[in-house]
């Protein structure tokens, strides 16, 4: 039995921590739930420990090494990782709601199914992660790097990724919808399939990305750059398209109802290839 006295100090419950998961689980589940206790490791150093499944839910992280650590299914919700470096991390199925990760590193890691919900990703960095089918509603993620990841079937919705890197990303079957992305670059992107009703593009870019079948009604994309974009059979009814960049587009069978064109450059698209409801019940 563990003394309840002894989990006073940070030490004691770091050496409970690293004589491993079960036991610390115990603890953490008898003792400091209970007591309310929140542990802090700070600046711990994990590399390429197997920590799967282990209970750390509020837990004070910042600056933990924890690259190439297995993590998957573990409890970190609401943990404070800032500046953690969790680069070649197994994340899978890990519960990170509510976590703070700002300016933390967890490139190449692997995110798949997570629930990164409500968590602060400000600055961090996730390029070539693997994020398929993660939760990832109502994120703060702006200006974070998401360059090369594969984000298939992830749900953003209501994300906030004002300013954040797609370059090459691939978002195929992504729920973007209402997500915020002004000023993002999303260059050669992948959104085919993509749902981005009412979403806020302005002033992104996404030259060269792939937005065929993606589902963009009511979205916001003034003054965006989709030069050489894909938009084969795209729906943009109601969209804001305002001083947007087409030129080299190509739109066959894009659904242009009800769009406001305003100022849009259409440079070597052929339109008549386009749908839009105005031109038909004018014709």
């Amino acid at each position: 039995m563990v003394n309840s006295e002894s989990l006073l100090t940070d030490q004691a419950l770091l050496e409970i921590f690293l004589k491993g998961v079960d036991n610390w689980n115990e603890c953490h589940q008898t003792h400091l739930v209970k007591a309310g206790i929140k542990p802090n490791f700070s600046k711990i150093r994990c590399h390429k420990f197997n920590l799967a499944g282990v209970h750390l839910p509020r837990a004070v992280l910042h600056e933990a090494y924890f690259r190439k650590a297995i993590l998957s299914k573990a409890d970190l919700t609401r943990a404070e990782l800032s500046h953690a470096n969790l680069s070649k991390a197994d994340l899978c199925g890990t519960y990170l709601s509510g976590a703070d990760l700002q300016h933390a590193d967890l490139h190449a890691a692997d995110l798949s199914e997570a629930d990164l919900a409500n968590a602060i990703l400000i600055h961090a960095n996730f390029r070539t992660a693997k994020l398929v089918r993660a939760i990832l509603t109502s994120i703060d993620a702006s200006y974070v790097d998401f360059r090369l990841s594969d984000l298939q079937f992830a749900d953003l919705s209501k994300a906030n990724l004002q300013g954040a890197d797609l370059r090459s990303a691939d978002l195929r079957g992504a729920n973007l919808s209402e997500v915020n992305l002004s000023g993002a670059d999303l260059t050669l992107a992948d959104l085919s399939g993509a749902t981005l009703i009412r979403a806020n593009l302005r002033g992104a870019n996404l030259c060269g990305a792939d937005l065929q079948h993606a589902n963009l009604n009511r979205a916001n994309l003034n003054e965006a750059n989709l030069t050489e974009a894909f938009l084969c059979e795209t729906n943009l009814r109601h969209a804001e398209l305002r001083a947007a960049n087409f030129k080299n587009a190509d739109l066959h069978r894009t659904d242009l109802t009800r769009a406001k064109l305003e100022l849009a450059n259409f440079q070597g698209v052929d339109l008549r290839q386009a749908i839009r409801q105005d031109w038909e019940d004018s014709q």
